[in-house]
């Protein structure tokens, strides 16, 4: 044997585990689609943040967000500092427990979220459809962090 070949030895012998032990499986991220997919990629970066983790520590909040041309939807939920994204169908948005629901164009919302365009302005204008406004200004403030 050269050199080499130990290592590679050793390593296999550590990688074995008694039998008695059982393995801790690993889990699997889901990855979602659509809007939901891309609000999670947006707004899990906000749970390593810790001044959101202090003004958010005593909310617990859940958002709709529906856009009509990229479906499924976002449901975003604020537990305890912590933000969490799941996907909801078309079907079951009415169905689903809220605070408040932001509906429109993916381009109305992401201009939402980037503060380019101000969501009383887009719901006095008729461009988004809001449910529960006041607590939807919280989900602004969560953008906030974000940018």
């Amino acid at each position: 044997m050269t050199e080499e070949d130990k290592p590679v030895e050793e390593k296999i012998e550590v990688a074995e585990q008694p039998a008695g032990e059982k393995k801790e499986k690993k889990e699997k991220k889901k990855h979602l689609k659509g809007l939901a997919g891309m609000i999670s990629g947006i707004l899990t970066s906000v749970n390593t943040n810790k001044r959101f983790k202090r003004q958010f520590a005593e909310e617990n909040l859940r958002f709709v967000i529906v856009a009509t041309d990229m479906p499924p939807a976002a449901l975003v939920i604020i537990n305890k500092g912590v933000v969490e994204v799941e996907a909801v169908e078309l079907d079951a948005v009415k169905k689903t427990k809220k605070d408040g629901l932001l509906q429109g164009t993916i381009k109305q919302i992401m201009d939402i979220a980037t503060r380019k365009l101000d969501p009383k302005y887009a719901w006095l204008h008729r461009q988004v459809k809001i449910r529960g406004p006041r607590k939807l200004l919280k989900l602004t403030i969560v953008f906030h962090y974000v940018i």
